[in-house]
């Protein structure tokens, strides 16, 4: 049967999916217009589920301060160029609104809330995969909502982000400390964040770059201990030199500004990711297994 353009363009609004595909569809369900979109979306999943091994380590780190609120998420895909699709950045945008809206607790919830068109977050994400023919993961987000709005976010680029949430204080001094974090990327807000196992792991390698030094044994604790509290205090938010005033620390430059950090979550893009390398020659190989 003849299919119409005016139908083939409607299914492509709604669905977004290649114009060829949406005509196969339709013409696949003699013109049933819901049935040939249930079929591209069924499409989609499939497509996504055999992405979803492929690793995705590009993408986007997005830190948003909002109505009280302060967002911090990443979003992956598999390559740099797709980062910066209007399709792609569009998905990601509505992912931000969608938390800032629901405030889900993790991704699994958020991958569920209904969008302004009645689909959800995970349908929207396997018709990108579907659009696009890359892995795209919501890898993880932190929020922080406060009455008294005092959070904080800073973004760097695509790929660092930064939210500080305050017991109290100015929340531009708490975007000063975001940028810190950004720049140094800090452990911990302090010393007592740290796990035992870290700092003990530091203490044994100390105690070994001074072993054998003809001192007695109360000096050389007293410089093992002397290097772990400078360890320490480069590696903690608040002992760290303040960048915009490397003479003073972060918690004198907080205490100036009468602002306390009660927390910060630092993302960056693509951290803790194993990534894969592959010759060209492999690259073909893998394209022509795909087709």
């Amino acid at each position: 049967m003849s299919i119409s353009a005016s139908l083939i363009q409607e299914v492509r609004r709604i669905t977004d999916a290649p114009i060829l595909k949406c005509k196969k569809a339709l013409e696949a369900t003699a013109g049933d217009k819901d049935a040939a979109i249930e079929i591209l979306r069924k499409e989609g999943a499939a497509t996504a589920v055999k992405k979803s091994s492929r690793v995705a380590c590009e993408g986007v780190v997005k830190a948003v301060s909002r109505d009280g609120m302060a967002l911090n998420i990443e979003i992956n895909c598999e390559t740099d160029f797709t980062a910066r699709n209007d399709y792609f950045q569009n998905f990601v945008n509505t992912v931000v609104d969608a938390v800032f809206a629901d405030r889900p607790s993790d991704v699994a919830a958020l991958s569920q809330i209904k969008v302004n068109d009645g689909r959800s977050i995970e349908e929207l994400r396997q018709e990108l995969v579907g659009r696009i023919g890359e892995n795209i993961q919501i890898r993880r987000f932190a929020l922080y909502h406060s009455h008294s709005q005092l959070v904080s976010a800073y973004q760097h680029g695509q790929k660092i982000g930064v939210i500080v949430k305050l017991s109290k204080g100015s929340v531009d001094a708490g975007r000063d400390v975001a940028m810190q974090a950004a720049a140094t990327s800090p452990l911990a807000l302090n010393a007592d964040q740290i796990p035992a196992e870290a700092i003990d792991k530091e203490r044994a390698l100390f105690a070994e770059q001074v072993k054998g030094m003809d001192k007695p044994q109360n000096v050389i604790d007293s410089i093992v201990s002397g290097k772990l509290n400078k360890f320490l205090e480069e590696n903690t938010l608040l002992g760290q030199p303040f960048v915009k005033d490397p003479k003073v620390k972060v918690r004198d430059f907080l205490k100036a500004h009468h602002t306390d950090v009660e927390s910060f979550v630092r993302y960056e893009l693509g951290e803790g990711i194993e990534k894969k390398t592959m010759s060209f020659a492999d690259e073909v190989e893998q394209a022509r297994g795909s087709v």
